[in-house]
């Protein structure tokens, strides 16, 4: 079973190399595999992992995502990327108290 599993990553992986340079494998939502390839033509694979992260900021929605990645990078190493999924804010007396955003992350695992 376990054997069965590995072999269809295998396949999976090596069909996915030959389309693209960035996929997901079916069975870690939330990872992404890169291949990298160095001088010697070896593949380096590069393993990431996305986070999702609410924030929200009294000034702006940018400073909001901001907010985000300076906190995740406190306990976070090698953050590759922000993408900003969702935004909204509150609204007090007909004007916006706050800004809200929806961030996910990605960072690199070693």
């Amino acid at each position: 079973m376990v054997f069965n599993l590995v072999q269809n990553s295998i396949n999976y992986f090596n069909q996915m190399l030959s389309e693209c340079y960035q996929f997901k494998l079916p069975f870690f939502e939330n990872l992404i595999i890169i291949p990298t390839f160095n001088t010697l033509n070896f593949i380096n694979m590069a393993i990431l992992k996305v986070i999702e992260v609410l924030s929200s900021s009294e000034v702006s929605w940018e400073d909001a995502t901001r907010k985000a990645v300076a906190q995740a990078a406190k306990s976070l190493k090698n953050i590759r990327s922000v993408y900003v999924q969702d935004q909204s804010a509150a609204v007090k007396d007909g004007q916006i108290s706050e800004f809200r955003v929806n961030v996910k992350i990605t960072f690199e695992i070693e």
